[in-house]
């Protein structure tokens, strides 16, 4: 059910949560983390038990339970895991973290999918990582573009802070740009198995949708997201210089159908929200008015006026 409620997005795990508190679940766990400034603690969901994890934590950073493992970041930016009963934490990756050196999410295979996010320079690449061993799974090298389940790009609030909902097998779903073919989409999936290729798109960008990608945002991994298939992309251009018109489309990767506009504006940036279920979009259109796209039969509703916001439950 689509509800008006206001949506607030944040990069997944190495984003600024300003203020302590930050919470996780796990689709593994029945835990809760929680980090103050006295360290990390790990508390059942009934809240009949709490377990003192770590004290060396910035509070600053989200935290991920995932298998039997609580990932975290020190106060020197280095990423540790430890284990949900306690004891010594092993270190995953030494690389100083900051807010814009990479994104990390919870695989329903109990691994860590480390997305390197840097856009100014050098080699983006992703790893799937083993957080009881901090070995290296796989990896994936050579990425010029990333688009990602909108479903995994969403933080919630609850009573403790903040929390990223965990996905289901298949949920999350990723394509990758090569940097010595752009023109060509990789799919992958996120599953209980592991983190799979699932195929090459079959569209193939064109000079028109290359220049719809040349206005991404880059810096901001929502602006080009991706339907529960991983089938459509919906993309959030930003032109560069005054006056900043913002746009809103939907480009068809199972065909080289054009790409869809379904908002533009100047100065204000688009509402939208994906279905975390199936191909629907909420969005604001370009007249100011909330509508919803079913993509599978191309049908348009129109929510009343003054509906705003718009967010999946």
């Amino acid at each position: 059910m689509l509800k008006r409620v206001l949506l607030i997005v944040f990069s997944v795990f190495l984003a600024a949560c300003g203020g302590v508190g930050v919470s996780s679940y796990s689709a593994t766990s029945d835990l809760v983390t929680i980090v103050d400034f006295d360290g990390l603690y790990a508390v059942s969901q009934d809240g009949e038990s709490e377990i003192y994890l770590a004290e060396d934590v910035n509070p600053h950073y989200s935290t991920l339970v995932i298998g039997e493992q609580v990932v975290f970041v020190d106060s020197d930016g280095q990423l540790l895991a430890v284990p949900q009963t306690g004891g010594d934490a092993i270190l995953v990756r030494e690389e100083r973290v900051s807010p814009d050196s990479g994104f990390i999410f919870a695989l329903p295979s109990d691994e860590i999918l480390l997305l390197d996010e840097r856009v100014l320079g050098g080699t983006r690449y992703a790893q799937v990582i083993d957080p009881a061993t901090g070995q290296i799974v796989s990896q994936i090298e050579g990425i010029a573009g990333v688009f990602i389940s909108d479903a995994a790009l969403i933080a919630r609030p609850n009573e403790e802070g903040w929390y990223t909902p965990a996905l289901a097998d298949g949920q999350l779903k990723l394509i990758f740009q090569a940097e010595d073919d752009p023109d060509l989409l990789f799919l992958y999936s996120a599953n209980a198995s592991g983190f799979e290729f699932v195929e090459i798109l079959p569209r193939e960008l064109s000079e028109d949708d290359q220049a719809l990608l040349a206005l991404r945002n880059l810096t901001n991994l929502r602006s080009g997201v991706l339907t529960p298939d991983g089938r459509n992309l919906v993309l959030h251009t930003e032109t560069e210089t005054a006056p900043i018109t913002h746009g809103l489309w939907l480009i068809p990767l199972d065909s080289d159908a054009p790409a869809r506009n379904l908002y533009t504006g100047l100065g204000a940036a688009p509402e939208f929200a994906v279905s975390p279920l199936d191909n629907q979009i909420a969005y604001t259109s370009s007249a100011g008015v909330l509508e919803v796209l079913d993509i599978d039969s191309g049908t348009v509703t129109q929510l009343p006026a003054g509906a705003q916001a718009p967010d999946w439950r």
